[in-house]
């Protein structure tokens, strides 16, 4: 079971390019226990995405796209501080939605989510103006008119203020990640407000078996909306925040965010939450 998702933190976003078709479009999306899934064109080829909104770069299947010509090596480190060399190339054309994208790059990797062609990180969206309704199960891609839009913190995935039990800290926006993790010297700050409940097994980026604490909160407040009686993971982001000290504390995850709509402004770094 995925808790939060790998960042890559070592991304080529300058040789993209965006450019809208018309004034806006939608993406069905599919879930599965807690994990969505939506389709692209690759290169007019059907791809099956995995959607993971805290990975920096995209990602594909090397079975299926063998064949592209490798850019260069890239170091991919997960939350976990795992290093491991990739083979980067570049996609000349993808359609998402309506708008079309050239010059892409991804990361090869033997195995996706879910059995996927790709993970669709954030890099697909950058430059772009989306909303997610979860009800509705689709993203719409366009300009929106929306009366009350907050500040985003930049940064090359989406980092939200939020206070956690009245602790101000800045949290990911993950639609990779299962569960809402939390680093544990947030928990271990908030003593009696983080009710631990149980350990559950897991494993660490390298496969290997380790226990998850699982924790409950009574509240955690992003923008005007209060998310009550919280189910959480311990996380520890040491390792990352040593190398990254404005590395988040929080990953806001599925079980969450699929409660409320969103809107993000990547151009102008807004967004909303209802």
């Amino acid at each position: 079971m995925k808790i939060f998702t790998l960042l890559i933190l070592n991304i080529l976003l300058g040789c993209s390019t965006i450019s809208k078709n018309s004034p806006s479009s939608s993406i069905d999306f599919n879930e599965d226990k807690n994990q969505f899934f939506f389709s692209i064109l690759i290169e007019n080829k059907k791809a099956e995405c995995f959607w993971d909104t805290g990975a920096t770069t995209s990602s594909l299947a090397k079975n299926m796209f063998s064949h592209l010509l490798p850019l260069e090596g890239g170091k991919v480190v997960s939350t976990f501080g795992n290093t491991e060399t990739q083979t980067k190339v570049e996609v000349a054309n993808i359609q998402l939605g309506n708008i079309n994208l050239q010059k892409i790059p991804f990361y090869l990797r033997e195995k996706i989510k879910g059995q996927k062609d790709c993970v669709a990180g954030l890099d697909l969206f950058q430059g772009t103006t989306f909303m997610i309704n979860f009800v509705e199960k689709k993203i719409y891609l366009g300009q929106f008119n929306i009366a009350k839009m907050y500040d985003l913190i930049p940064n090359k995935i989406i980092i939200l203020p939020v206070t956690v039990e009245n602790e101000a800290v800045t949290a990911a926006f993950d639609t990779g990640a299962n569960y809402t993790a939390i680093d544990k010297t947030i928990i271990e700050k908030l003593g009696h407000k983080a009710i631990f409940l149980e350990e559950i097994p897991g494993k660490d980026a390298l496969g290997n078996s380790k226990p998850i604490r699982l924790f409950r909160l009574d509240s955690i407040n992003v923008g005007h909306v209060h998310f009550k009686n919280i189910l959480v993971v311990e996380a520890d982001f040491s390792l990352m925040r040593s190398k990254k000290a404005d590395f988040p504390l929080v990953f806001l995850g599925a079980g969450e965010i699929s409660k409320h709509k969103w809107s993000f402004d990547l151009k102008n770094n807004k967004w909303n939450v209802e």
